[in-house]
């Protein structure tokens, strides 16, 4: 590294060290949130916020959501959690959490396994559970059309007599034709069945790809698009007067395409504009892991990459706003980071999320910690 490059470096992680927000804890059960105030003013009047994750194995990742949306809920009103899951399954999740089941228990009813298997986020649903009982819930809801495999049973098993026979008829309809399966989402339209509609209509989204291989190869960013579709709708249609967390990959929750690929974030920005902030999620090194599988180490970044940059600093969890920089700051020229999947990316990072939120030390996302 030349000289030069040093001292730029040592420039960056100055000004790191002094305008980032440096964030004290990742404990769910710290409610002393003034290391979060700071979020009320760069978060603004936005009434759906993202929360990204590099990958799926990304344990404290996930502390540090489960922190962000306590405070979320009880400082600044919202009142969704939308996770990258099924709208139907997690909808009907809601039941379950408000029985006497085993909160993880009757997460997975609704939340895919790489997040309600193993125990690192029991304290959420735990919580999620408890708000419940308060005139302020943190209701739950779902923007995937992929969906849990006992989906299509189960939505058989809420409807009533009158509907049975056009639900058989339309999942015997996705199996062979989409066209069959779309005149009968007309007839439930005309009867102005909203939860059961939608709850079709991503069934046979699911299956689109499969009946229209063609179309597939030729549109690889189909789920993306809808689940950008299904978040507007829960925006506008749904739950117009709700304010909205968000759980999903970062690659789903980034915008500002580079190549044809139409990302969710991308086409929620399109239709939500400025409701919108997004919080990308990295790390420095530890370890990844889901539950049931052997963690694996993080390779060392690059230096000069964002991450090394920040670990630098020596703070174990910061949280920087990208949408107030000025437009000739460094960080929006472009610079390796690993916000997907831990691979190293160049990009101009502002133009992707809002906000961005570093941890130090990565652990596994495969039980308590």
């Amino acid at each position: 590294m030349s000289a030069a490059c040093g001292l730029q470096d040592r420039a960056k992680v100055e000004w790191l060290s002094r305008n980032a927000i440096s964030v004290r804890s990742i404990d769910l059960a710290d409610d002393d949130f003034t290391d979060f105030l700071p979020l009320r003013r760069t978060i603004g009047g936005a009434r759906i916020v993202l929360l990204g994750e590099s990958g799926h194995g990304d344990g404290a990742t996930f502390r540090a959501k489960e922190r962000l949306i306590r405070f979320l809920h009880e400082r600044m009103g919202f009142d969704i959690l939308a996770w990258e899951s099924g709208f139907f399954d997690c909808e009907e999740m809601n039941r379950a959490l408000a029985s006497d089941m085993l909160a993880l228990e009757a997460a997975q009813q609704g939340v895919f396994g790489v997040w309600s298997e193993g125990q690192i986020l029991a304290p959420l649903f735990e919580y999620i559970r408890a708000t419940m009982k308060t005139d302020h819930p943190l209701h739950q809801t779902g923007f995937d059309i992929q969906h849990l495999g006992s989906t299509a049973k189960r939505i058989l098993a809420t409807v009533d007599a009158r509907q049975r026979k056009d639900v058989e008829e339309f999942l015997a309809a996705i199996e062979v034709d989409s066209h069959g399966a779309d005149a009968i989402l007309d007839r439930l339209r005309a009867k102005n069945q909203r939860f059961l509609i939608k709850s079709l209509e991503d069934l046979a989204a699911r299956e689109q790809p499969r009946l229209n291989l063609r179309e597939a190869v030729a549109h690889p960013d189909y789920r993306d698009r809808k689940m950008g579709e299904n978040l507007v709708w829960l925006a506008r249609e749904w739950y117009p007067r709700s304010k909205i967390v968000v759980w999903a990959a970062n690659f789903h929750v980034a915008h500002g395409q580079e190549t044809g690929y139409v990302r969710m974030g991308d086409l929620a920005y399109r239709q939500l504009g400025d409701a919108i902030y997004s919080i990308g999620f990295t790390s420095y090194g530890g370890e990844i892991g889901t539950p049931g599988h052997a963690p694996s180490s993080l390779a060392r970044p690059p230096s000069g990459s964002l991450e090394s940059l920040l670990h630098t600093t020596g703070k174990p969890y910061m949280l920087i706003d990208f949408r107030g920089l000025p437009h000739d700051h460094w960080l929006r020229k472009p610079m390796v980071a690993r916000f997907f999947n831990y691979s190293d990316a160049r990009s101009i990072w502002p133009d992707k999320f809002d906000a961005m939120f570093y941890s130090d030390v990565m652990f596994p996302n495969a039980g308590a910690k």
